[in-house]
């Protein structure tokens, strides 16, 4: 399967490129988004003045002028919030803090949650065998190591399957392909980021939960944090695409860093069980030191050097959570 997916690739690069033919997509194209975002209105923080929550007014300024003029970060928008205040918020012209954006692989997080929040209804475990969620390969060829995958070795990236990001644009068929590529190593030996690892979660939990991934996080995760505008895109399989495709606004991420930094609570009412936030945001995983100042924890960054952690996504959807500050 490995071996087909790169010959698509490179017919695609030959016909498009090459060739310039206008058709040389190898998947039927259909729309992702199917709703427009229109902004309802949305509880946030309550504001207070950096100084009353131990914040310094002076290098907070510092930080915002730092942000404002480079251009190589280019931010669209900002907040910044202590001890359950916010305490600094900005935009650039065009865009807004409540603006739904692009979370890229942010995304991964919030599967991460729901996987969580299953856990915790007992209706799911780390050391399930993934393949069990998939009668439908019963009989069928899959690689004798995929007997070895379990859900944390999905939460953890530390399995590497060849089928990645580049192979989602030569399949529509994720899951078929996930499934038939040569799994490289055995399950727990290495890092291997691959947002194909959350897609695959996405699944188990629509069937484990019986319902979409945006139906369950609706009832167990965003109605009660009060986030209600949001789209998560599907693949042609009809599932959220898990690793990416998720619409937020900057206020509704930082809610999402309350909520892990408050080991669960959100307002005085738990969404997901302390025991379970503590393993996301701890080290799970080794990342070689060239790919950066953090390790990996379960479907989260976790640094190395501090006990801050980091939700993020490509082209910098970031929200950092720094525990000891409560910031």
């Amino acid at each position: 399967m490995d071996i087909t997916n790169a010959l698509f690739a490179v017919r695609m690069i030959y016909d498009g490129l090459i060739k310039g033919k206008p058709d040389f997509a190898q998947l039927p194209s259909f729309p992702s988004k199917t709703s427009l975002l229109l902004p309802e209105k949305e509880s946030f923080f309550k504001r207070a003045r950096p100084a009353r929550v131990g914040v310094d007014g002076e290098k907070l300024l510092s930080f915002a002028r730092t942000l404002s003029e480079s251009r190589e970060a280019n931010v669209h928008a900002v907040t910044v919030v202590s001890h359950g205040k916010c305490v600094f918020e900005a935009a650039k012209t065009g865009y807004s803090t409540e603006m739904p954006h692009a979370a890229f692989s942010l995304s991964k997080t919030l599967t991460g949650l729901a996987v969580g929040m299953l856990i915790d209804d007992k209706k799911l475990s780390l050391d399930a065998p993934v393949l069990s969620f998939f009668p439908e390969l019963k009989g069928k060829r899959v690689g004798a190591k995929f007997k070895l995958l379990t859900v944390s070795h999905l939460l953890s990236m530390s399995v590497d399957v060849p089928f990645n990001e580049i192979g989602v644009v030569t399949s529509d068929a994720y899951v078929k392909s996930f499934f038939e590529s040569a799994l490289r190593g055995t399950p727990g030996d290495g890092f291997s980021y691959n947002s194909m690892c959350s897609y695959i979660l996405a699944v188990i939990v629509t069937r484990v939960a019986e319902c979409s991934l945006s139906d369950f996080l609706k009832e167990r995760l965003f109605a009660p944090m009060g986030i209600r505008n949001y789209f998560w895109e599907k693949s042609s399989e009809g599932v959220e695409k898990g690793g990416w495709g998720l619409y937020l606004s900057t206020k509704s991420m930082a809610k999402l860093g309350a909520l892990l930094l408050n080991g669960g609570v959100w307002e005085g009412r738990r969404l997901v069980s302390e025991s379970f936030v503590s393993q996301m945001t701890r080290r799970q995983t080794a990342v070689p030191d060239a790919i950066g100042e953090f390790d990996y924890g379960y479907h989260l960054w976790r640094h190395k050097k501090n006990e801050s952690f980091l939700l993020n996504g490509m082209l910098g959807q970031n929200v950092w959570v720094h525990p000891g500050k409560k910031l």
